[in-house]
């Protein structure tokens, strides 16, 4: 059995979904693809952890839904609730997806690379270490009862970098580390680590990066630090702002403001307070924070 995988892995709330195999991509860690069409799933076909087929997450007919064209090989499922995969999914311990097949028909082309004409799919795997070219999507965010973003090139006040810096900005691709180092990323409230919000890796802590800029997400609300986050949320507009390692950031100095090129985020911090200064003002429980402070102090002059 010949095991390869992903292309597209995506999960909103709890529905996964994506191509576990893209036609005519060649594979990252060896010589091989796949032709259009190739990959003939076996009646009843489950997706599984790791090629782990004893303990099969789903089956076509049984929750897992399965698309082929002469592109890609897609599948669709949800994940249940509390279920190792959809945290192993949440914390980016698992990856993408791969296919576990036997080769029914396969050549050599003139490049020495081997050409899938026709393979028996045995299962589709969630797996960590990805064989094929991944871009790996998480949509979590209607999960979120908090939403905020950094955005590219917006000056925002930041009077806590010293050197007479008082703003800052940020390039395109700044954020682009996050992640990648596989180390936690936490978001804290106003009393710093002693008010942990979120945690990137246990999934409480959502992070999408885009083309704009840098969203964050917290799904987590069961905590006495995120009640005081969504109850300040009524009085006062509530704002996600990174807390940038500056020695392993790079940045350049252009008068009062750093504008950085790639900034090491070491946590989120999130407060309410009245000054934006450039920030955008929290999405909380579907209301922006600052049109709730807006329309708080309109009712008090009534």
């Amino acid at each position: 059995m010949e095991r390869t995988a992903p292309i597209e892995f995506r999960v909103s709330g709890r529905r996964l979904s994506g191509a576990a195999m893209t036609y005519g991509v060649r594979a990252t860690d060896r010589a091989e693809m796949f032709e259009a069409g190739s990959l003939e799933p076996i009646p009843g076909m489950p997706l599984v952890i790791q090629h782990d087929e004893v303990r099969p997450i789903a089956a076509i007919g049984d929750g897992l839904e399965v698309t082929h064209t002469d592109t890609e090989f897609r599948i669709e499922t949800e994940l249940r609730e509390g279920s190792a995969e959809l945290s192993l999914v949440r914390r980016r311990a698992l990856t993408g997806f791969s296919v576990g097949f036997v080769a029914l028909d396969e050549y050599r082309n003139a490049q020495g690379v081997r050409v899938i004409r026709r393979a028996r799919l045995r299962h589709v795997g969630l797996v960590d270490k990805p064989s094929y070219p991944v871009g790996v999507e998480l949509r979590q965010f209607e999960d979120a009862w908090l939403t905020a973003s950094a955005d590219y090139g917006q000056r925002m006040q930041c009077t806590c970098q010293g050197g007479g810096c008082d703003s800052v900005s940020f390039d395109p691709g700044a954020f682009d580390g996050i992640g990648e180092d596989r180390r936690d990323l936490l978001a804290v409230g106003g009393q710093g680590f002693a008010s942990v919000l979120g945690s990137l890796r246990r999934g409480s802590l959502l992070v999408e990066k885009g083309e704009d800029g840098i969203r964050f997400g917290l799904t987590n609300r069961g905590t006495e630090a995120a009640r005081q986050v969504a109850e300040s949320a009524s009085v006062a507009p509530v704002y996600a702002r990174p807390i940038i390692d500056i020695e392993a950031s790079d940045y350049t100095d252009e008068g009062p403001v750093r504008r950085f090129h790639r900034a090491a985020v070491s946590a989120v911090l999130i407060k309410a307070t009245p000054n934006d200064q450039g920030h955008r003002a929290a999405v909380v429980d579907g209301v922006d924070s600052g049109e709730a402070r807006r329309r708080a102090r309109r009712s008090a002059w009534l």
